[in-house]
């Protein structure tokens, strides 16, 4: 039976870090003011008033059929006397499938007196078997009224206790045109309503072919760790543990084993699944006074969290699901490729290679889910450099392709400027409105049906908006369950519903702005993005990216790109912490980059007035790196270009520059260089050594030496001259 669905929100908790600045907190008191007063404009009235219950044997039915109507609930007074009325009230419009009191037609109405039932005995049989109830349609005759439907009482219904369980049977006639409907069940009492209950349904037109329909179903809850590795909350280990399924992580693969005929496509976060990695090796979590407290690998959340990566990578295994990826940490690829860097390709990369490891897949995949379902024109570069084909968007894309595309398309084959290409799979807009809070299977089924009124539809492509969220187990499981129940929809992967609906083999230009920043917390965390990426870059420029403190500054770039520190609801805390993701990822770098050093530089003689220089560089990092020496002379000239390309072997480097100079003491000043990053300096003194330089040394000396010879001479005849005197 279908019943209204509830949702339990996952919720992100902050309690351990120091908050940002003075005027980001007043943002978001002013935000945090503004969601509450919202909430509370939104309370619903009569919120007091006791409700029914309704349900439907066939929530998504055909024209035609009849469907079976179920009303229970707990009145606080008698109900003899008083009168169950359904009204059946549609087609609606898309627009207003969802509202909880729109203006629709009625199309029929049953009426049904309530007597004095009592409760069945123990001995009792079935309904219909043992007491009696005294219970009958159109007892008044009210106006519009279907009289002498099928009546059965639940084993509770008690009317004297006020307890009312009913089912009541809506004939095929009614309903009779194809869209969305609501049901709506009300026991009156001396004229008045005194509890009502609401729910929505679809009618579909028979179709001679199955309506081809992929699932989308995205799996993110964000990032729950700082730069230190430490979880500062609790959402994962609830996610992993939850049993109620209300929107557990362990339900979604659940799904596969379930409901055997349903395909479906996942687009799992790829830092989501190296969060529940850490994990599964044992992990260190932040308590609520913000001691740290160690997790062994064999503790239950780490088992949890290893049991879920062990369902996912089953379920990656079954032929009817398709993985698909996003960027690694939920970037916005748009505002990276504005800020004229590279990352948005190096995230799409990233995630193909976390998704395909993590979960063992024989081959990467070949599907992209764009976050937030947008796309700019250099973000479609991005997918297409990471030899991603189709990437999932909304519907509303297409409206800024520079040629129109015919309604019910849902792909097509798009290009930007540079004619980069990927496959454009749209989601239906309206359909994804309806899949949130809360979380209502009628209301998506009803819409389904408004959709299927107008012109034909051969595939739709269904995918929630939400984002670092889960969508509720129940939500899905029920879902499934409706599937099961017809026969005329056929439920497809994307990589299924593209080989039977493909686009067009030509591309059509996809014509975007660029991204920019939305608010000041955006802005205040790409301002230190900035001066992190500038750092980061150089580093990844000078060395091999795989190395492991390369990697892992990137690594901490990439989790600092992240949407999730500047979403609507996020609060100082956690963006303080992106901040420090950023700031550790320049640390990194400069620490790496700071191994590399000139060498006890020391004066340098050359012979003549051309010779060759020995300038030494230590590297420490232990591994290989490319720098750039630049050189320049006062009073010399360099052979050598001014800036030279250098491969560092690990250790001590000589590197020999050719100097060409007029002799005496002049100097070369040196420094190295990665990227704009000055790694050290350095001056030389030097000392050509030629004829010229050491003529008057030449001169002097002959002087000294014959002075020397001409005073030894001359005071030997003297004493000479005075021993024959003597």
């Amino acid at each position: 039976m279908l019943h209204w669905d509830t949702m339990r929100a996952a919720r992100s908790r902050c309690r351990c870090f120091p908050v940002m600045a003075a005027v980001l907190a007043a943002v978001f008191g002013i935000a945090l003011a503004s969601v509450v007063s919202t909430a509370a404009l939104a309370s619903p009235a009569g919120a007091g008033v006791a409700g029914l219950t309704v349900g439907v044997d066939r929530p998504l039915s055909l024209v035609g059929e009849a469907i079976s109507v179920t009303v229970g609930g707990r009145l606080s007074g008698s109900l003899e006397g008083d009168r169950l009325v359904v009204r059946i009230k549609g087609p609606a419009e898309p627009s207003q499938v969802g509202q909880s009191a729109p203006e629709l037609p009625e199309v029929g109405k049953i009426v049904v007196e309530l007597g004095a039932v009592s409760t069945p005995t123990a001995g009792a049989g079935p309904t219909g078997e043992g007491t009696s109830p005294d219970l009958h349609a159109g007892g008044a005759g009210e106006e519009g009224e279907t009289a002498g439907q099928a009546l059965r009482l639940g084993s509770l219904v008690n009317m004297r206790a006020g307890i009312l369980e009913a089912e009541v049977g809506v004939p095929a006639g009614l309903a009779a045109d194809p869209g969305a409907y609501l049901v709506v069940a009300e026991v009156r009492s001396a004229g008045e309503s005194i509890s009502a209950g609401q729910i929505w349904v679809g009618r579909v037109t028979p179709r001679d072919v199955p309506l081809d329909v992929a699932f989308v179903w995205p799996v993110s809850l964000g990032i729950h760790r700082n730069a230190d590795g430490v979880f500062f909350d609790r959402v994962l280990e609830e996610a992993v543990s939850a049993s109620d399924g209300a929107g557990d992580l362990g339900g979604v693969p659940a799904l596969s084993s379930r409901f055997s005929d349903w395909d479906f496509t996942l687009a799992i976060e790829p830092i989501l699944l190296t969060q529940l990695r850490d994990m599964a090796d044992g992990y260190t979590r932040a308590d609520v006074s913000g001691a740290e407290v160690q997790v062994a690998a064999d503790a239950l959340p780490a088992r949890n969290a290893a049991e879920v990566l062990k369902a996912f990578a089953v379920l990656a295994e079954d032929p009817s699901v398709e993985m698909i990826v996003g960027p690694y940490s939920g970037a916005d690829l748009g505002l990276l490729a504005a800020e004229g860097w590279y990352d948005g390709l190096q995230q799409i990369q990233m995630g193909k290679q976390e998704v395909q490891q993590t979960l063992g897949l024989a081959i990467p995949p070949a599907g992209g889910y764009s976050p937030g379902l947008t796309l700019t024109s250099d973000g479609l570069s991005c997918y297409a450099g990471a030899s991603i084909d189709y990437v999932v968007v909304s519907q509303a894309l297409a409206t800024l392709l520079t040629e129109p595309v015919t309604a019910g398309t849902d792909a097509v084959r798009a290009r930007n400027a540079d004619n980069d290409r990927v496959t454009l799979v749209l989601a239906n807009d309206r359909l994804a409105a309806r899949l949130t809070a809360p979380w209502d299977s009628g209301v998506f089924v009803a819409a389904l049906a408004a959709e299927l009124t107008g012109e034909s539809e051969e595939a739709i492509v269904v995918t929630p908006s939400i984002e670092f969220g889960l969508v509720p187990t129940h939500f899905l499981e029920r879902i499934g369950e409706i599937l099961a129940g017809v026969d005329w929809i056929r439920t497809q992967t994307l990589a299924g519903l593209l080989r039977t609906h493909g686009p067009d083999t030509r591309p059509v230009l996809l014509k975007t702005g660029a991204a920019g920043t939305t608010g000041y917390v955006e802005e205040s965390l790409l301002a230190g993005l900035r001066i992190a990426h500038a750092v980061v870059s150089d580093l990844a420029a000078m060395a091999d990216p795989t190395r492991a403190p390369v990697a892992e500054a990137l690594r901490l770039l990439y989790t600092a790109e992240s949407r999730w520190w500047s979403r609507p609801e996020t609060s100082p805390e956690e963006a303080t912490i992106g901040m420090e993701y950023a700031e550790k990822a320049r640390q990194i770098a400069m620490q790496e980059m700071g191994k590399i050093r000139f060498l006890d530089p020391r004066p340098l003689s050359i012979v003549g007035d051309e010779g060759t220089a020995g300038v030494v560089v230590q590297n420490d990092t232990g591994y290989p790196a490319t720098v750039r020496l630049g050189l320049e002379g006062t009073g010399v000239t360099l052979s050598e270009e001014r800036l030279l390309d250098v491969e560092l072997a690990v250790g001590r480097n000589e590197i020999p520059v050719r100097v060409l100079g007029t002799g005496g003491s002049q100097e070369v000043r040196a420094v190295l260089l990665a990227g704009g990053t000055v790694l050290d300096e350095a001056g030389y003194p030097v000392r050509f050594v030629t004829v010229w330089t050491i003529l008057p040394g030449v001169i002097v000396g002959v002087a000294v030496v014959t002075l020397g010879v001409f005073l030894a001479l001359r005071w030997t005849t003297r004493r000479r001259k005075a021993g024959k005197t003597a």
